[in-house]
């Protein structure tokens, strides 16, 4: 399910939203780390209710590609109601109920007013869960008046007590009449998130939050500020805050998906030195039966035998090996080639044994690797070996284009592409189904 919580104010923005990932079917829990969140240059937060996963995409990054190809917010919100309107159209009623939650400025003349909308196929006219979905998805919309102090958002997604409602409300009139710090407001939020988690197992625990100041989205920048101030300090917030607020109020700072300008920057880029291979792997944190995710991925690359061999191998080679990078595109990566689970990627880095130490030292000599300050993210191994491993199928070009754009991955293909002609004799093909150790039950290019 999940559950977004917003609070309009003429001076910001704010948008919470748990970042649990359940199954639709059993309820049972996928992820806990989900990204739910894409920000608008400076002037528009977005967070969903529903679908994880829309096509072979993390819904987050779907999203942000669709608002990315309009120049302006007004059309880009009406290109993501028609795009899903239409992609999920031949889906179930019951299984394709969605709701985008965006909260953020529109432009009013010379002024900015602070407004909430929601593109929707499955909620009433109060904004209540509808037990099957539409036919179409519409756009919903509320403003802050003029004469308003504030607004406290209707939920959307999980159900939120009537009186938990109405005591959150009496409490934000507080700060906002104090003029606090909004990292309060954010406190309060998130509490009313996990109260209802404690009942409802779709919910979690972990946040992702999003404040946007009016001064910000008067000017959309890309710079960001991370909490680090005292929320008793009565501050003003000129740049956009974007962090995970986890268990204890554990404030980290987090980036979400952002879209400005033609550019889409995706992922969860962590903040502080990078995590290095621990010297003693811990086998239990994963199992090869777990389903590939952020979480899992997290899990298996510094603690499985073959991972941590590759590393080494990428090490060794000359590769300037960092800690986590950007974890969401080695996860589609995986879900696009048909590496749903662990146990798959473990067999595509057994299969690569024998040829991919050699294409790593290439790899890591190219000229775009020696810029100084360069690094390779721990998961980047995944996506270098996944897309190696494949260089030679049909289509697999159209593929990386058409879910990636035309640059991501590209280097990496046309490099494995050149070296697995110089070594065509001695090559034996990845997909192989007649042994154990190929690359056998899991799925190859999608047809």
């Amino acid at each position: 399910m999940t559950l977004v919580l917003g609070a309009l104010t003429h001076d910001y923005v704010i948008q919470v939203a748990d970042r649990r990932v359940t199954s639709a079917l059993t309820g049972t829990l996928i992820e806990d780390r989900r990204n739910k969140v894409v920000v608008l240059c400076s002037a528009f937060a977005f967070s969903y209710c529903g679908l994880a996963e829309i096509g072979l995409q993390n819904t987050d990054t779907w999203l942000a590609r669709r608002l990315n190809e309009r120049s302006s917010g007004t059309e880009a919100i009406e290109h993501v109601r028609e795009s899903a309107t239409n992609e999920l159209r031949s889906c179930d009623a019951l299984r394709r109920r969605h709701t985008f939650v965006g909260a953020g400025w529109a432009r009013d003349g010379s002024d900015l007013l602070a407004v909430r909308c929601t593109i929707s196929n499955a909620l009433d006219a109060t904004g209540d869960w509808l037990a099957s979905a539409k036919e179409e998805f519409d756009v919903k919309s509320q403003i802050l008046e003029r004469n308003e102090l504030f607004k406290i958002c209707r939920p959307v997604g999980a159900w939120v007590e009537p009186d938990w409602r109405f005591e959150l409300e009496r409490q934000v009139r507080s700060c906002v009449e104090r003029s606090v710090h909004p990292l309060e407001i954010v406190r309060l939020l998130a509490q009313v998130i996990r109260r209802v988690s404690n009942t409802n197992n779709t919910v979690g625990k972990n946040l992702t939050v999003v404040t946007l100041p009016k001064s910000a989205a008067e000017k959309p920048q890309a710079t960001f500020e991370t909490p680090r101030q005292s929320t008793s300090a009565r501050t003003a917030v000129d740049n956009p805050m974007f962090y995970t607020a986890n268990e204890g109020d554990r404030f980290e700072g987090v980036m979400p998906i952002l879209v400005c300008g033609g550019k889409v920057l995706a992922g969860s880029i962590e903040l502080g030195p990078g995590e290095r291979l621990p010297v003693n792997p811990d086998k239990s944190k994963f199992s090869l039966d777990d389903v590939v995710s952020e979480d899992s991925l997290r899990a298996y690359i510094p603690n499985g035998d073959e991972p941590r061999y590759w590393i080494r191998a990428l090490i060794e080679a000359g590769g300037n090996v960092g800690g986590w990078g950007v974890i969401v595109p080695a996860v589609e990566v995986c879900r696009v080639f048909g590496l749903t689970f662990l146990r798959d990627v473990d067999r595509m880095f057994r299969a690569a044994h024998g040829w991919a130490e050699d294409f790593l030292r290439e790899y890591v000599e190219r000229d775009s690797m020696k810029i100084p300050g360069k690094f390779i993210a721990l998961e980047g191994i995944v996506i270098i070996l996944t897309v190696a491993s494949l260089a030679e199928e049909s289509g697999i070009a159209d593929i990386l284009k058409s879910k990636f754009g035309p640059v991501s991955h590209q280097e990496i293909l046309q490099l494995a592409v050149a070296y697995k002609q110089r070594k065509k004799s001695a090559w034996c093909p990845i997909l192989c189904t007649t042994t154990t150790e190929g690359w056998a039950g899991a799925p190859g290019l999608p047809p």
